[in-house]
């Protein structure tokens, strides 16, 4: 894996660091990246739940010379505000994954920048990861859950591109830990589809991924059992069998504990 080199600033009581892709480092950008929150107070975020995305169109004057999706990380739990403080941030996990998915040919869109800002006692203050703007045309989950949608009967023919590309990973040992079919966006459907793995925020490096933590991680993908088949058929064709029943045991156990959280979170409100 790439050693990630960061520019760190200390002033004040404060501690900032920044990671730029060789290929965009230039004085205007650098100067862009070390002002971001006060330039993304002029941006509207078009999406803004647990976190916030802007689209920043190129501008010259920026040192930007195309189209950039910067996520800004959210720390609304008291939980992630106090482990954070010991632990890799939301946006530098981002980077390395983002980082060994191009240095293995898997499509994720461009890591291009870090920045985050810490005070002398290690919290997070703001914490940015920014890439260059894909545009696609669909994600799987939009094409898997419209039965009339005119890509639905490509399902199968789209699964064993996937498989591969996750199996690629985790023999390498990245889990992605949030591998949803919303999180796999699609592009050129009509010519030649590419696949693109986002939102790796939850993502890890192991030496080795265990068998269990493979499945349970692929056991986030909701697909029915003929596509789950399809799908371990090109993971694993020996073990396909062995693997499908296992899978359907970790989705079973899956929807019990999401009907148990939202029980739970219903508690509360």
């Amino acid at each position: 894996m790439t050693q990630i080199k960061y520019i760190q600033d200390k002033y004040n009581s404060t501690k900032r660091i920044i990671w730029m892709d060789e290929q965009w480092k230039n004085d205007k950008f650098q100067n862009f990246l070390k002002s971001v929150e006060q330039h993304l107070t002029k941006e509207k975020s078009f999406r803004n739940k647990r976190n916030q995305l802007f689209l920043i169109n190129a501008n010259e004057n920026l040192g930007i010379p195309k189209d950039i999706i910067i996520k800004k990380f959210k720390l609304l739990r008291f939980y992630d505000r106090f482990r954070l403080r010991f632990q890799k941030s939301k946006a530098v996990r981002s980077l390395e994954i983002g980082i060994a998915l191009f240095e293995l040919g898997i499509k994720t869109p461009k890591p291009i920048a870090l920045v985050e800002m810490r005070n002398s006692l290690h919290k997070i203050l703001s914490s940015f990861y920014i890439t260059e703007f894909e545009k696609y045309d669909y994600t799987l989950k939009k094409i898997i859950k419209d039965k009339n949608h005119p890509f639905h009967k490509k399902i199968h023919t789209f699964l064993p591109r996937i498989a591969q590309d996750i199996k690629k990973m985790h023999d390498t040992g990245i889990i992605h830990n949030d591998l949803h079919v919303g999180n796999i966006l699609i592009k050129n459907l009509s010519s030649n589809p590419g696949f693109y793995y986002i939102d790796l925020n939850r993502g890890r490096i192991k030496k080795k991924l265990s068998i269990n933590k493979r499945l349970k991680d692929i056991a986030r993908l909701r697909l029915n059992k003929d596509e789950q088949e399809v799908f371990l058929k090109n993971y694993d064709p020996i073990f396909s069998e062995k693997l499908l029943n296992e899978l359907i045991k970790y989705r079973n156990q899956r929807r019990r504990f999401i009907r148990f959280k939202k029980g739970f979170r219903k508690l509360f409100k």
